[in-house]
């Protein structure tokens, strides 16, 4: 089991060294999705506040 959780964090280790671009990337992909997610939720938020204090 430990040799297992070490292999795999060798493994990530590695690919983290040989893609910090990608890995860049992907942190900053997440970054823009949470950023639109809350955006987006906000908006629907909003939206809905409105359409109840209205009816």
């Amino acid at each position: 089991m430990l040799g297992q959780i070490m292999m795999v964090w060798l493994l990530k280790t590695q690919i983290e060294k040989s893609h910090t671009k990608i890995g860049w990337l992907n942190k900053f992909y997440r970054e823009i999705g949470m950023i639109t997610f809350c955006a987006v939720f906000i908006t629907k938020t909003e939206a809905l506040a409105e359409s109840f204090m209205f009816s």
